[in-house]
């Protein structure tokens, strides 16, 4: 547009000018990790599963103890491992003939120097080929043995196998429960 303030005198353009914008904002950039927060998590993961990976050799009986197959990761690791029956032996086995059939007997002791519980016992009775031809499962006498401590055992076999010439007692598996 053109306005003529006065004759003989040059048009002067009028022209509109916007308003000035305000600040326009930027997008909002992508924040970039940089490498070292990379590295820093990294690194902590990294000290994280070694944490675990330490607490689970240090606390390696236990973990044998909840779930028995980790003993043969343990001993292929070249780690020993102490099973719940460490520490513990059956001694003093006595068979005897009674009227009614055999009493076994014997002594379970703690030669460890820590507190044990005692799982149960599997009597078998075996012929002369050392073949097993009959077994049972019984409790233990009590169910913890301090360092240094007997319990008794006595069990009874009630028409015992005629074949049977000897016995064996040992410490019950999981499996045998």
């Amino acid at each position: 547009m053109f306005s003529f303030a006065r004759p003989g005198a040059m048009p002067t353009p009028s022209i509109e000018v916007p308003p000035r914008p305000r600040s326009v904002p930027e997008p909002p950039a992508q924040r970039r990790r940089s490498r070292w927060a990379t590295l820093r998590w990294l690194v902590l993961a990294v000290l994280f599963a070694l944490a675990i990976i330490a607490g689970i050799v240090v606390a390696r009986g236990a973990v044998v103890a909840i779930w028995p197959p980790a003993a043969r990761l343990f001993i292929l690791a070249g780690l020993p491992v102490e099973t719940p029956i460490t520490g513990l032996k059956i001694e003093k086995l006595t068979p005897a003939r009674t009227p009614d059939g055999l009493m076994i007997e014997g002594d379970i002791t703690n030669t460890g120097k820590a507190p044990r519980d005692l799982p149960r016992l599997r009597v078998a009775l075996r012929d002369t080929s050392e073949k097993e031809v009959q077994y049972k499962i019984v409790p233990p006498p009590k169910p913890r043995l301090m360092p240094g401590e007997v319990a008794h055992f006595k069990t009874p076999f009630d028409h015992p196998d005629d074949a049977a010439t000897g016995v064996v007692v040992t410490f019950a598996t999981t499996e045998a429960r």
